[in-house]
């Protein structure tokens, strides 16, 4: 059963309307002046729910780029407009005129002081994540590899197994008698690890981080946002 994401209804409440998203199935946005804020329905790198605030932030003079997660559960508007004015404050004076709920918002950031997604997920998922094989590409690198595994992908006429392993300097990715290698950093994984794919397994649709995580986690072999599938060790 998918997780409600009451904040978004809230947010939905202040003003935000519903959006079309690629790397969502629930999404929500409102419009300041130069800054286009979208809220999403994602989670953090543990698999707890969250929802992420993302948008360009952009004047003659100032670029930047919000990217932040916050907890999915927030079924009070006035607690989702404090989180709103808490993320956006360094940009405050150049949104344009600001709503009421904004203002209003900016009177209770006494609710933002939270314990982290991390802790909400609990102590021992946070050192389950932190012994898990994974490393870790720049995003320059991860998007042409996520290419090339798309196209290799796309001619696959039937399920077969891909096998990933990581020496502490490159991933490598074998699939169909090639193999695909990047650097990246993290350290070296103890064994290498199988996921059986097929043509309509999903790559992420778009890296929002500038640093795109592939993991052994939970029993799953994930790259960026995406569960590639369930995974055994390599023999």
């Amino acid at each position: 059963m998918r997780t409600e994401y009451r904040t978004l209804d809230s947010l939905a409440t202040l003003g935000f309307e519903p959006r079309a998203s690629s790397i969502s199935w629930k999404a929500v946005g409102y419009r300041f002046q130069h800054l286009d804020l979208m809220a999403s329905a994602s989670a953090t790198m543990i698999g707890a729910p969250a929802v992420s605030f993302s948008g360009v932030f952009q004047t003659k003079r100032i670029l930047g780029v919000i990217d932040q997660l916050i907890a999915p559960d927030i079924d009070n508007p006035r607690e989702a407009a404090a989180w709103v004015t808490y993320v956006l404050h360094s940009y405050r004076s150049h949104l344009g005129p600001l709503p009421t709920w904004f203002l209003d918002g900016e009177h209770y950031w006494d609710v933002v002081v939270r314990p982290s997604l991390f802790e909400l997920a609990g102590t021992e998922a946070s050192r389950a994540y932190a012994r898990a094989p994974k490393c870790f590409i720049d995003r320059d690198y991860a998007r042409p590899l996520r290419q090339r595994l798309r196209t290799a992908l796309s001619d696959i006429a039937e399920e077969t197994e891909m096998t990933v392993s990581f020496d502490g300097r490159v991933l490598s990715i074998a699939l169909c008698g090639a193999t695909y290698e990047v650097v990246a950093s993290g350290n070296a994984w103890p064994a290498a690890f199988r996921v059986a794919v097929r043509s309509g397994t999903e790559l992420p649709a778009r890296f929002p981080f500038t640093t795109v995580t592939m993991i052994v986690f939970d029993g799953f072999l994930s790259f960026g946002n995406r569960r590639l599938g369930t995974c055994e060790t390599a023999p």
